[in-house]
């Protein structure tokens, strides 16, 4: 049989901490139990969708489409402001025609919704 004898309770120097852990300070103030309330949550408004186009937009649209055109034709090939006497009642012409068109396939486009 063997002499030396270990009990269970038996320590090294090794096995003990040589400074302890100090304990954390007592705390002062208590934990929440529950959770503070949400705030309140506002109610989502949407603008109504709108009921047909925006005139003033169309109108500097096309306004601005026959300033831009008579640039291109004055730096295309000499167009001037003089000339919209023979040119200036095709040109309305032309830009009712284009106006029309579009109000028609916007018209069928919306219809298809």
């Amino acid at each position: 049989m063997s002499d030396h004898h270990e009990t269970p309770e038996q320590r090294f120097p090794q096995d003990v901490p040589a400074d302890p852990a100090p304990s954390a300070p007592p705390r002062t103030t208590p934990l929440p139990t529950t959770a503070p309330p949400a705030p309140p949550r506002r109610e989502v408004t949407h603008l109504p969708a709108a009921a047909g186009p925006n005139w003033g937009l169309v109108l500097s649209g096309l306004a601005f489409m026959v300033i831009a055109a008579g640039v291109i034709l004055n730096q295309v090939n000499g167009f001037q402001v003089e000339e919209l006497r023979q040119v200036g009642p095709t040109l309305l012409v032309a830009v009712g025609v284009g106006s029309a068109l579009i109000g028609i396939i916007g018209l069928v486009t919306r219809r298809g919704r």
